[in-house]
């Protein structure tokens, strides 16, 4: 049997590269985020090159649950790169160490409505800014301050219940619940808002050998902010098995098609790729596009659970084969869409100006993983094109319980469609508007699509 370095099963790991510990040091021992007596040389490093270093390659072969955990902001001139080979079921947890910027009671709370639509609004006092992590400390549960609604009155992404526990040694897809704030039951709760120590986090690429069977395993990112390089945007190369959870990721996270499988368990739900109540302020590219899927009722071999979307580069941000669920807000992009090559849509928010583009396969709306939520929302619009199929739900008022955007449904660009039934034998009208009206009326209990015939298609049945 190969000799394992000792390095290689060290389980924690600390680099202090802001010194707030005021001991930093890559003399120290590195295995402890506390200072020893002085001239001992305990406590953490300054860098993360050094930890490299001491492991003495960026894939170790790890038989242990290990973390590394970054205390204070990092710089640009040590990025974080890890592949570990993960053995005898280990994962390993790449986390950082909140900052309290500003702590207070909630004000005002005005309820999401995904009817109306209407945001989670708080009022909250402090230097609040977008991108900081709330943390009802009363009620325990955090979401994302996304935009400044006016003076103090900031919308929040869905809140959900602290997530790590929720990802790490549960089923695949097990999602974190939903917390519902409202002014009745949250005014007056105690809360902080967090940020989350800067990492340069460019790749995170586990081989996962021996699975512990049924639950979540390889490489978790936890409470960092995984920052862009000031010159350039970088890509953030995300492996599979990775998890992010509670991560402000101003990077592009891109997947990486060649990388190894998702697992395929009976009665789990499998998913190769997994974020979880994150922020992603660079846009994706091409991530959910490992593997095929593994449950067609819950489709996408990347589950994105809660959080944002949104992105400032010009491009189409290219979500690949996913699972959007639990309110996840797709919000200003430059471009001004989202690409979907399949999966499906569960409660997910479409924010002004952001349209939903189903360019592949078929993108479902379905009830998440814990049943709830089988619709999309908010002001944008969504279109299907090329040959792909958008379905929701069948049945009387499907298409009105299922599709409450404000903005435009399309196909192929175009606001008109053929009725195809599969109860009859030609096609319908072809000048019919597309809207929930029409589909209701001209489908209903009858399984159909609007289409424009050769491209794209609405429809109440799927594959």
């Amino acid at each position: 049997m190969p000799v394992i370095p000792p390095a290689w099963t060290v389980p924690a790991w600390y680099f202090d590269p802001a010194n707030v510990t005021s001991c930093a040091s890559d003399n120290n021992n590195c295995t402890q985020g506390t200072c020893g007596s002085v001239g001992s040389f305990q406590g953490p490093c300054s860098t993360y090159g050094e930890i490299a270093a001491r492991l003495g390659t960026y894939s170790p072969r790890l038989r242990q649950v290990t973390t590394f955990t970054c205390m204070s902001n990092d710089g640009e001139s040590d990025p974080f790169y890890l592949s570990p080979y993960l053995e005898n079921g280990a994962y390993v947890v790449v986390q950082g160490v909140p900052t309290v910027v500003a702590s207070g009671v909630f004000g005002t709370v005005t309820a999401k409505n995904q009817s109306t639509p209407q945001l989670l609004n708080v009022s909250l006092p402090g230097s609040i800014a977008v991108g900081q992590m709330i943390i009802d400390t009363t009620h325990p549960s955090e979401a994302w301050v996304y935009t400044n609604v006016s003076g103090a009155t900031w919308a929040l992404s869905q809140p959900l219940a602290p997530g790590l526990s929720t990802v790490i040694g549960q089923p695949f897809g097990n999602l974190a619940p939903e917390v519902n704030w409202t002014n009745g039951g949250n005014a007056g709760d105690a809360f902080t808002a967090n940020t989350f120590p800067t990492l340069y986090v460019a790749s995170l690429q586990p081989i996962q050998e021996q699975w512990s069977t049924g639950v979540v395993g390889g490489v978790f990112l936890y409470q960092v902010t995984n920052a862009n390089n000031a010159s350039r945007a970088s890509p953030f190369i995300m492996g599979s098995p990775v998890a992010m959870v509670d991560v402000l990721c101003q990077r592009q996270p891109t997947g990486t098609p060649s990388g190894s499988s998702q697992l395929s368990v009976s009665s789990f739900y499998a998913y190769s790729q997994e974020i979880y109540n994150s922020y992603i302020q660079g846009g994706v590219s091409s991530l959910g596009l490992i593997a095929s899927r593994v449950d067609v009722t819950n489709e996408g071999s990347l589950l994105f659970a809660g959080g944002v979307i949104s992105t400032t580069v010009n491009t189409p941000s290219k979500l690949g084969y996913v699972s959007l669920q639990q309110d996840t807000i797709l919000g200003v992009t430059a471009h001004g869409g989202f690409e979907m090559l399949g999966g499906s849509l569960s409660g997910t928010y479409i924010e002004t100006g952001s349209t939903v583009t189903v360019n592949a396969n078929q993108v479902d709306i379905i009830a998440d993983l814990n049943g709830a939520n089988a619709l999309i929302w908010g002001p944008g619009s969504i279109e299907a094109n090329a040959n792909a199929r958008l379905k929701y739900a069948p049945g009387a008022g499907g298409a009105a319980a299922s599709l409450l955007l404000k903005g435009t449904i399309k196909i192929n660009g175009q606001s008109q469609a053929c009725i195809a039934q599969t109860t009859a034998s030609t096609i319908g009208a072809c000048n019919t508007a597309i809207s929930v009206t029409t589909l209701d009326a001209n489908l209903g209990t009858i399984p159909g699509c609007l289409t424009t015939l050769g491209s794209g298609a609405i429809c109440n049945f799927g594959l």
